[in-house]
């Protein structure tokens, strides 16, 4: 929270220096930064056009239905934080912390396979 307020008072003061669209797109800029790695987790970014095959997009796409159902089951939301790095892969984006948060969240094994195999995919894919 300390954070924010922080932020806050950055934006304020640059707020009354620098011009209207300069301080919006300022703005933009954090809330980007923060949004898309609010805990700055490590990130390996890759071309998933390039990489992923038929197959592997059924896989991934395999792998977020199982995470879903998983937290339905349990009549939970699935929107979570490791479900949105797993939508990241779509993105092109894989966050290195994503085997480990799902074993925190103690998903069933097979499902903590299949992410692990899509990391291992990527990883050696990526030069």
């Amino acid at each position: 929270m300390g954070r924010i307020k922080k932020n806050k008072n950055i934006l304020k003061k640059v707020g009354k220096s620098l011009g209207y669209i300069n301080f919006f797109l300022y703005v933009c800029y954090v809330m980007r930064v923060q949004l898309l790695n609010p805990l700055n987790m490590n990130i390996v970014r890759f071309d998933r056009h390039e990489l992923f095959t038929n197959d592997w997009m059924e896989y991934h796409s395999t792998t977020l239905r199982n995470v879903e159902d998983f937290h339905m089951d349990r009549n939970e939301s699935w929107f979570t934080p490791l479900y949105n790095m797993l939508c990241g892969v779509w993105d092109g984006y894989l966050y290195t912390e994503m085997l480990e948060m799902a074993k925190e969240m103690e998903l069933p094994t097979p499902i903590l396979q299949r992410i692990a195999n899509t990391i291992q995919f990527i990883g050696t894919s990526v030069k």
